[in-house]
């Protein structure tokens, strides 16, 4: 019988995700470090920073009204415009890969004509960090890994809640109802996971309610759950609870990234332990 796989090491980009488009781990680094600076004096605010920063690749409804509540009155740079339109430089939200009739909306971010850098000189225009789909890194190890799931994650770590569409003064009934326990799983592996499933049902009903090939699983697989998120998710996991993301006063994010992927002084990255720490914080033991 054919098996699918869940992949999490890929030493290829995620499907529609041109090669030539990724970036190195050092060329986002600088280009979120130039996001840090946008704010000066607040880039040692790591709590804050790691907000603001998730918010370029993740923001709007769902996000700030279901996900990570906490941090849905903190301002960013751009301005997000959702459009059905979709260009090099647009992102879907949600999945509808196995269900074409529905319409699909997409996202993206501009600069506002009162930008602090720019002016009013980029009005329009896509910044460099959100192009062609510039999250998904490559590692020097030779892996791929979105760091946006690092910083979705890490900013929900900062802000823990139950996910439930219950407001937020009816918490209190919150598990009498379906719910997740965890906005920090929805967010990163859950919420690939779940994507997949959504679109294997999608699928099956598609089909006229007959199993579905494991050709077709595995191709929603590869495309809403690709290993470079999975890797993102897990990393992002790791980097909550082995460093100080919840400081005021702390390092800089993208000083933390730089450190678990790279290490200093000598030191080993801790990237090199991420699946025994990961499996250590979820009660994975033995492994």
């Amino acid at each position: 019988m054919p098996e699918i796989t869940q992949p999490i090491l890929s030493k290829s980009p995620e499907p529609n995700h041109q090669q030539k488009d990724v970036l190195s781990l050092s060329q986002f680094l600088e280009l979120l470090r130039a996001e840090e600076d946008y704010y000066p004096g607040e880039q040692h605010n790591t709590k804050l920073m790691i907000s603001r920063l998730r918010k370029i690749f993740y923001d709007q409804w769902g996000w700030n009204s279901e996900l990570i509540r906490g941090a849905k009155d903190i301002e960013t740079r751009y301005i997000t415009t959702i459009v059905t339109q979709e260009t090099e430089n647009t992102r879907p939200m949600g999945t509808t890969s196995t269900n074409p009739g529905a319409e699909t909306k997409h996202r993206t971010i501009t600069y506002s004509p009162t930008d602090r850098v720019f002016g009013n000189t980029r009005v329009g225009q896509t910044p460099e960090i959100y192009k062609n789909d510039h999250q998904e890194v490559l590692l020097p190890e030779g892996f791929y890994c979105d760091i946006a799931h690092i910083l979705a994650g890490m900013d929900a770590a900062n802000h823990p809640q139950i996910v439930t569409p219950l407001p937020n003064w009816l918490f209190f009934i919150a598990k009498l109802l379906p719910h997740v326990n965890s906005n920090l799983d929805t967010v990163t592996w859950l919420g690939d996971i779940a994507s997949s499933a959504g679109d294997f049902l999608f699928a099956y009903l598609k089909n006229g309610k007959k199993p579905i090939s494991s050709q077709t699983e595995q191709g929603i697989i590869d495309a809403d759950a690709p290993g470079s998120d999975m890797l993102g998710d897990i990393d992002a996991l790791v980097i909550a609870k082995n460093y100080d993301i919840n400081s005021e006063n702390g390092l800089r994010v993208t000083d933390i990234i730089e450190d678990y992927y790279l290490g200093k002084n000598g030191k080993e990255p801790m990237k090199n332990t991420r699946f025994q720490k990961y499996c250590n914080c979820v009660g994975l033991m033995g492994w």
